[in-house]
Order: structure tokens, then sequence, then C-alpha cells
């Protein structure tokens, strides 16, 4: 399934008084954190709650990658907290993540 028509676009990161040239990496940086943000979602769906650092590792992507997406997601409604804190590799406590499931009638 393609998850990209569910979500939202993500916000902009360019001010309108920024040079063009800007404009241009805000654009191709938006299309690269709908992509990382479509895999996380499809991976939540696909594999059921995560940490941060387990979908990184699944998916192949920095950490931090995803740390950014999963506001994103929260906000529009596509994934949530669980409550559940998952020890790291490096021993620190993450959140758990899984998506909100989303029913046909809904969509």
């Amino acid at each position: 399934m393609n998850y990209e028509n569910e979500l939202h676009a993500i916000e902009p990161m360019a001010r309108n008084t920024d040079p063009s040239t800007s404009h241009e990496a805000a654009d191709a940086a938006r299309d690269l954190a709908l992509h990382h943000a479509t895999l996380i979602l499809a991976t939540l769906r696909r594999y059921g709650a995560a940490s941060p650092t387990s979908i990184a590792r699944r998916l192949g992507l920095d950490r931090a990658q995803v740390f950014r997406r999963m506001s994103d997601l929260e906000k529009q409604g596509r994934a949530y907290p669980t409550g559940m804190l998952i020890k790291s590799p490096s021993n620190r406590n993450e959140r758990e993540w899984a998506a909100v499931v989303v029913h046909a009638e809904q969509e």
C-alpha cells in the first residue's frame, strides 16, 4: 500500500524571504522527510509497535531521522507513543511507538 497519499505535507522548511536556492533545498528535504515518514508508518503497520532505534535498524536509517519523523506522524494522528519504555542498545529509555489503526470508513 502507498502511505504517501495518506500523509499530509511536512511543514515548510524555508521562509518566504529566503533565496530560491533555499526553497529548492527545502523542497528536496521535504520530499525525503515524507519518504522517511512513509517508510516508518509502513514498518509500524507491518511489524507492530517499536522504538525509534529498532525502526531505524530495520529501515537502515539513522535514529535521528526516525526521531524527527515520529513527531510529524504524531501531529498528523498517524502514530502515537504507547506509554511503554524500551531500552536502547546504549541502555537508554526510548518511547515505544505504534501506528494509528485507520479503518476504511475513516479515510
